[in-house]
């Protein structure tokens, strides 16, 4: 590596955080998964939690649509960073179902619960589409694809449903979340 590469990797936020976490893992430790994940207070007090439990790397971006942070570059680099120097082998979107912004607080009057049902679906499937936006970008960025294409990295999404607590898995090749298990 060049010099002015080293310094790029050492100043890279996602990549030190990546090292810490890594550090503070057991030595037998290989095989690892990482998930990105939006800073989301809800998030980070429910499934980020459980992620970590469950020994899954986690890199939170600044912005709800993922694809964004990734396009910015650092992030990017970092997960080709995990795949070739920290033994990273999955790449996990998470999404969530309050990720839409169609607030169902400020409704003008008093709506029925079937009205408040009906906006918060939307909400859901909003979430959802922006999801496996996301996903469709990440399989095709320049620096992730050739992980993908050579074996390196597997991905996968998952959308968190906060109203439950549950977690579905995007199946790709139909097209949808289904439920886990």
């Amino acid at each position: 590596m060049h010099t002015s590469q080293v310094a790029a990797v050492t100043e890279n936020r996602y990549i030190k955080s990546l090292r810490s976490q890594i550090g503070s893992r057991s030595a037998t430790a290989t095989n690892t998964e990482l998930a990105i994940v939006s800073a989301n207070p809800n998030l980070d007090t429910t499934a980020v939690s459980r992620l970590c439990s469950a020994g899954v790397l986690v890199l939170r971006t600044e912005s709800e649509a993922l694809s964004k942070t990734l396009d910015a570059g650092l992030l990017a680099d970092a997960i080709a960073w995990a795949a070739t120097e920290a033994d990273v082998i999955s790449l996990t979107l998470v999404g969530h179902s309050m990720a839409a912004t169609i607030p169902l607080d400020n409704l003008v009057g008093s709506p029925g619960l079937l009205e408040r049902m009906q906006i918060h679906s939307e909400r859901v499937n909003a979430s959802k589409l922006k999801l496996k936006d996301d996903f469709a970008r990440f399989v095709v960025h320049p620096q992730v694809e050739p992980l993908l294409a050579d074996g390196v990295l597997a991905i996968h999404a998952l959308f968190y449903l906060q109203e439950s607590g549950g977690f579905m898995k995007y199946d790709f090749e139909n097209d949808d979340f289904v439920p886990l298990g």
